[in-house]
């Protein structure tokens, strides 16, 4: 009988050293349970699954705009999809690496419909027929229509009708049309340079870069 009772009390003992050996590994940091939640921390997780702090993911920063388009010398027509006449509210240019941006904003949805061309033969006032002084070899010329710089008492929408910011690609632009659902720019450049043209919404733009010569 005394044999037969040591079996319970040496088996009740190996349990509470493993028991105990588990709570020690817990305490340490050892063991396969700890592993498992480092490597969700490390993880950006909890041990319960949940995001830990911070519970956000910054997105990567958006490719920079470059002058690496290629363009065009070409005209380009896009013509006007029926709407009523644009207004036209400002016109303005900035220089950026590689390339100089218009920007002309208008009121309302969409932008009118466009025609942007070099000219090699002098450039003109529409109405009057005055010639147009403009530094630089190359004419851009840019017709938006249906599109109207001026409000319905005749008042002007856009103050500044001509820009001389001698930029690296655009040197000057001025307005030389604004007449019967028409508004034409012209543009000194240095040179048949390549550009492009963009249309934005919110608000309604249409942006036409130049590239600076290489």
């Amino acid at each position: 009988m005394t044999g037969y009772a040591l079996f319970p009390l040496i088996g009740l003992a190996l349990f509470a050293a493993g028991c105990g050996g588990d709570r020690a590994a817990e305490r340490n940091g050892s063991g396969e349970g700890s592993d498992t939640a480092q490597g969700e921390s490390a993880a950006g997780l909890a041990p319960s699954g949940t995001l830990s702090a911070p519970d956000t993911v910054t997105p990567a920063p958006p490719p920079q705009d470059t002058a690496q388009f290629a363009g065009t010398t070409a005209a380009t027509h896009r013509p006007s999809a029926g709407q009523p006449p644009a207004i036209l509210r400002a016109a303005r240019i900035a220089g950026h690496p590689g390339y100089d941006r218009i920007v002309f904003e208008f009121e309302g949805p969409g932008v009118p419909g466009y025609h942007v061309e070099y000219h090699d033969t002098p450039v003109r006032r529409c109405g009057s027929g005055d010639l147009v002084d403009l530094p630089g070899s190359g004419r851009l010329v840019v017709r938006l229509e249906p599109a109207r710089a001026h409000d319905e008492g005749g008042n002007p929408t856009v103050i500044d009708r001509t820009l001389a910011p001698a930029l690296a690609a655009v040197q000057r632009m001025t307005m030389i049309c604004d007449f019967e659902g028409q508004v034409t720019w012209a543009l000194g450049v240095d040179g048949v340079a390549p550009y492009r043209v963009l249309e934005v919404a919110q608000p309604s733009r249409l942006i036409l870069d130049v590239r600076h010569s290489q």
